[in-house]
């Protein structure tokens, strides 16, 4: 099971230029010096119809460093060399930036099989606290919320990433988030089908029957592009 650190980009999109220059020269390239084994990528938002959702806005990046253990995670994050380039996070106004470390739980396809990810577009989800029965929450959605979205048309990948607890990492606050999903495909057109198929309708279905949950949900469409490669997957 691999584990990730992922940072979120919250803000106006004045300052996406300047945050995608900063996670692959910076931030990207100091995790690579850190653990050469790593894989770094870049999650840049796009557009997508969603029948419930609509379309949301304010993210501007996603960076996920991917590593083959909690002490590699720990080991690159809290080192000298990321150390300094998170704090040279390019200051905006109403900008905020959050990490947190996941463990990465891929989940099987309709023919039982969990590829590894070359698609180049996901749909992100996450889900904040505050929440009061989290663990019952977060079991119920991966027993039935991935058997539903792997009948999807087109779909290519099924991840649920869980929190995991590391040393204080960074002096990036944390999230808050303690489930995400992400569902990848070829193009934002076959994103944009499953999203509009009747598979649609039966994740709201399930979505019903989760327990009350009071923090936010965010859902993003979003192209990846692979910073450093790695040998992590």
């Amino acid at each position: 099971m691999s584990l990730a650190y992922f940072l979120h980009v919250d803000g106006p999109e004045a300052g996406l230029a300047d945050f995608q220059a900063w996670a692959e020269e910076s931030f990207g390239a100091a995790v690579h010096r850190a653990d050469a084994d790593s894989c770094v990528e870049a999650f840049a938002p796009r557009s997508v119809d969603d029948p419930y959702l609509g379309k949301e806005t304010g993210k501007l990046l996603i960076v996920q460093a991917t590593f083959s253990s909690r002490e590699a995670l720990e080991h690159a994050i809290g080192g000298p060399e990321v150390s300094a380039a998170l704090a040279s996070i390019p200051r905006h106004q109403d900008a905020r930036v959050t990490g947190e470390a996941f463990t990465l739980h891929a989940c099987p396809l309709l023919d039982g099989s969990t590829p590894p990810r070359r698609a180049p577009v996901s749909f992100v989800v996450r889900y904040y606290r505050p929440i009061e029965r989290e663990r019952q929450f977060t079991d119920y959605y991966v027993g039935h919320h991935p058997p539903i979205m792997a009948r999807f048309p087109g779909i290519r990948n099924i991840y649920c990433y869980l929190p995991v607890a590391c040393k204080d990492l960074s002096s990036v606050a944390p999230s808050g988030s303690f489930l995400g999903n992400e569902i990848v495909f070829d193009s934002i057109e076959d994103l944009a089908a499953a999203l509009n198929s009747d598979v649609r309708h039966d994740l709201r279905a399930d979505y019903r029957h989760f327990l009350p949950h009071e923090g936010e949900v965010t859902h993003f469409a979003m192209l990846r592009r692979v910073l450093f490669p790695g040998v992590a997957d």
